[in-house]
């Protein structure tokens, strides 16, 4: 008991209360650097300052001087530097016969002090950049592993021109291609370098809607890297950014999310899968074709760094899912294209011609991304594979459970989890699950986030129980008359030599998948308990129609898995400290002219509000951060100088850049503005930040709660 409340203990500190320190001291630093700069120029100009303070509210300790009041206040979000004859949160008044009076200054000499502040974060975060480029730091490598189809980085048109080297000259030109590949390495954006995968994403967040970037790619041809221009463009992407259509290459190390449910340790990196060489993410995926759904042999360097490996089969088995492009109308028939619009009443189909059609999306089934799995029109149950908070937790459901009756209507889809939640939101709602063998009834209140109406719960299909949660309209089952709820049993199939057909016993959706899979061509007839009795139903000949194998995905390590392949990674560390520098001072820039881009972005409707983060958001990084370690820690102080500076220098009453404005005015008219048009303008700043203040904690509330 001793030994688990000792862990217990240092798990709490380990998590919470290092990080919570971590955060406090270092936006105590962003803070304290900022007000520095204000007091220090305040101090050069003549100014006398009455109090430092670094919070808000009531005091809780600090040291009086001669005549400065170095405290911390009990609210630890902010700071201010008090000088005579200015103040922030209560009325000006008229005349301050002190010399050393902040509005007896001189304009240049007042701007100076306000703006001090703004130029202090911005030397810090380009010192902690320095810091990082000096120490090394990895980031995500700018190397395509896949795109989205319908997306710009699928459809674009690129200009091979010349390649980077090679010890013999090419002989052809390689011919202009369509999309992006796998391993295709992005090399800048608009002239500007991508030196990793953030900068590509931000770059596409930020744009508007109709822009178009040149984009420099290399790629290996034949045996040499060859360099391609083309022009990309942004797209509505499902969450409601804009976005290229570009995921970012795997690589070969595994992160471990379950030690228990797999032979597979973090760090561990494949070298061969059923006995292929791996180099690349994109190797596995180009052999995942020949799986036939049973365990595969994965050869791994083990973690310990001495170079071991190991041969591993144990429960290394394939995801079955269907392609997510192959999409079905009531009728059943096949529709060609792919979804890039998913909206809840219409979707818009992109067809292989680069046309647009728009459906109703009650009409439309994607086997993969409403279904999950669609084999011959059969789906299988959903399963809880993880709980995200929320409803979930209060319904006491837990991973691993079988969805088996929602709302008295039998077991959902994925698809229907879409339509019914709407019906059932914020209303308590009955739900039958299977656990261990055994059915449970609770009831769980769908609740409403960001227009999605959510359960909590990440479902995936239940593919070891071969129990048919729905049939889809139109496919070949529904037109046997095939009912949800039967057990597949088995399958038979017939003998081209004209004997008996061989029947398949059928214990899970990848023994059915694989028996589909060597039949083509043949009469096949399903064997199904209905009801606790046995039934066949024949299906009939097994044609490309009916099933063909290549509309389905078999990942050793996709959804669902306990171990995931982490992305390819590249470190940025300069020994040169002149290099280091220029580094530090570019990532700056970069970073203050995002932020400001992320203003222009909210302002145009590209960046949704909800995606807005406030001081219990940012506290929940910085915590996050802290538990990776010093140098990311260090990187998000960094960013958040940056930021702080930007935000500080808006055009706003109350902080420094509504200061600023107000000088530029008195410059401009030769005298201040009027105390009580001034006093005007300060309450309606102050209601202005308060207003943001309490809506972007409100997302950050409602994240946590998520």
């Amino acid at each position: 008991m001793d030994d688990i409340l000792a862990f217990s203990l240092a798990a709490l500190f380990t998590d919470w209360v290092w990080p919570i320190l971590w955060f406090a001291l270092g936006l105590g630093l962003v803070i304290f650097v900022h007000e520095g700069g204000h007091f220090l120029a305040a101090r050069a100009v003549g100014i006398k300052v009455e109090r430092f303070a670094l919070g808000f509210g009531p005091r809780l300790f600090g040291y009086r001087g001669k005549e400065t009041d170095y405290c911390v206040n009990a609210i630890p979000f902010g700071g201010y530097v008090k000088m005579l004859g200015q103040e922030d949160f209560k009325p000006l008044e008229e005349g301050q016969g002190d010399p050393r009076a902040y509005n007896n200054k001189s304009v240049g000499a007042r701007f100076l002090v306000i703006s001090a502040g703004v130029v202090m974060n911005v030397v810090l975060a380009a010192v902690l950049f320095v810091i990082i480029a000096l120490v090394g730091k990895s980031f995500i490598a700018p190397i395509v592993g896949y795109t989205l189809p319908g997306f710009p980085a699928s459809e674009v048109q690129i200009a091979w021109q010349h390649p980077t080297g090679g010890d013999t000259a090419p002989t052809t030109r390689p011919a202009d291609s369509i999309g992006l590949q796998e391993g295709d390495r992005l090399v800048a954006l608009d002239g500007d370098e991508l030196s990793r995968f953030d900068l590509l994403k931000m770059k596409a967040v930020l744009a508007p809607r109709d822009r178009q970037f040149e984009l420099t790619v290399a790629r290996e041809i034949d045996g040499q890297e060859w360099i391609g221009t083309t022009q990309l463009g942004v797209r509505s992407m499902p969450e409601g950014t804009l976005g290229f259509g570009i995921a970012p290459a795997m690589g070969t190390e595994l992160y471990v999310l379950d030690s228990d449910e797999t032979p597979f340790k973090t760090g561990d990196r494949i070298v061969a899968v059923a006995g292929t060489p791996i180099e690349h993410h994109w190797d596995i995926s180009r052999l995942q074709d020949a799986f036939d759904a049973t365990p595969v042999p994965v050869t791994v360097e083990r973690a310990t760094g001495e170079g071991e490996t190991q041969t591993l089969t144990a429960d290394v088995r394939p995801s079955l899912r269907s392609r997510s492009a192959v999409l079905y109308d009531r009728r059943g028939e096949r529709i060609e294209g792919a979804i890039v619009i998913d909206g809840d009443a219409n979707r818009m189909i992109r067809t292989p011609a680069g046309e647009d059609m728009e459906r109703k999306t009650a009409e439309v089934y994607s086997a993969g991304s409403d279904l999950m799995l669609d084999l011959l029109g059969l789906v299988p149950r959903l399963k809880v594979d993880s709980i995200a908070g929320g409803p979930a937790e209060s319904a006491d459901l837990e991973p691993g459970d079988i969805l088996v009756n929602y709302g008295d209507r039998g077991a959902p889809t994925f698809r229907d989890l879409r339509y019914w939640n709407r019906e059932f939101v914020n209303q308590e709602t009955p739900l039958v699950v299977l656990r261990d063998g055994q059915r449970v009834t609770t009831s769980i209140r769908p609740t409403e986030k960001d227009g999605q109406i959510l359960l909590g719960i990440r479902p995936l299909p239940d593919l070891e129980h071969p129990v048919i949660a729905s049939v889809r309209p139109g496919s070949p089952a529904a037109q046997a008359g095939i009912l949800a709820d039967s057990t597949i049993a088995g399958v038979e199939v017939s003998d081209p030599n004209g004997g008996p057909p061989a029947r398949h016993a059928v214990s899970n959706w990848y023994d059915l998948f694989q028996v589909l899979r060597t039949s083509q061509g043949r009469d096949l007839s399903l064997v199904l308990l209905v009801g606790g009795e046995e039934q066949t139903v024949e299906i009939g000949t097994l044609t490309p129609e009916v099933f063909d194998p290549a509309d389905y995905e078999l990942a050793l390590f996709g959804a669902g898995s306990s171990a995931v392949l982490l992305p390819v990674s590249v470190t940025v560390q300069m020994s040169n400290p002149l290099k280091a520098l220029a580094w530090g001072v570019r990532e700056t820039g970069r970073f203050i002219l995002m932020t400001y881009a992320s203003l222009r972005s909210l302002f145009t409707g590209t960046v949704p509000l909800t995606g807005t983060m406030g001081p219990v958001g940012i506290g929940g990084l910085a915590i996050s951060a802290a538990r990776q370690g010093v140098i990311e820690f260090i990187w998000l102080l960094a960013f958040l100088s940056a930021t702080i500076a930007v935000f500080n220098f808006l055009p706003i009453p109350v902080v420094d850049g509504g200061h600023a404005v107000f000088l530029l005015i008195e410059k401009v008219r030769g005298r201040p503005l009027p105390v009580q048009v001034m006093n005007i303008i300060q309450v309606a700043g102050l209601v202005l930040l308060l207003g943001v203040f309490v809506a972007v904690t409100f997302n950050d509330i409602r994240r946590l709660i998520w």
